[in-house]
């Protein structure tokens, strides 16, 4: 991730994604994600977090406008409920395979 690149917080308040695959919910943004990122500027779906107790799910996205991780996400069949600028993200990094 570039640190210069902004990030978005993506909030869906559904209770279907909370009960169902968040595997599932993961790899339908991803490969819209990476749809978009072919056709233009890269997109990338870097974590998502499942709150069951308060039927939320949770998405940081990497991407040049907050235009684009919308759009991402309504090709995905999964409009954001909410989306927000997001600041001071810390991802801790990928264990290599």
């Amino acid at each position: 991730m570039d640190p210069a690149e902004p990030c978005y917080l993506v909030e869906w308040y559904q209770p279907a994604l909370v009960r169902g695959s968040l595997e599932r919910t993961s790899a339908a943004l991803q490969s819209s994600a990476a749809a978009a990122s072919a056709l233009g500027p890269t997109i990338q779906l870097m974590s998502m977090i499942v709150v069951p107790t308060d039927e939320m799910v949770f998405g940081v996205f990497c991407a040049a406008s907050a235009d684009l991780v919308s759009k991402v996400c309504r090709h995905a069949g999964l409009p954001a409920d909410r989306l927000t600028a997001a600041t001071d993200i810390r991802l801790a990094p990928t264990s290599p395979a």
